[in-house]
């Protein structure tokens, strides 16, 4: 038996997917994010300093980077988690 695909579905009811903005936003604050420490180790690296401090200080903004970057994934983890459980509802209640 064929399985019915829920786009061709959709487009022969006259809706449209939209877009989650909501995995879109993480994605960006998740740029910007990254963007701002690599600026702030560039600084770091680029300051002179003693070569004590400055490993001190890439230490400390790799484990800075490492924690965002984290903390992003579980966010965009969770969006993903929100968009599949909306998709599944619009499909079944379809």
């Amino acid at each position: 038996m064929n399985r019915i695909n829920p786009e061709f579905l959709f487009s022969q009811l006259g809706y449209e997917r939209r877009r989650n903005t909501s995995v879109e936003v993480a994605k960006a604050v998740g740029f910007v994010a990254v963007g701002a420490l690599a600026g702030a180790a560039l600084v770091a690296l680029l300051t002179p300093k003693s070569g004590q401090q400055l490993r001190g200080d890439i230490t400390k903004t790799a484990g800075q980077l490492k924690e965002r970057a984290i903390e992003k994934g579980e966010e965009l983890r969770s969006s993903m988690k929100e968009a599949r459980e909306h998709a599944r509802s619009v499909v079944n209640n379809a």
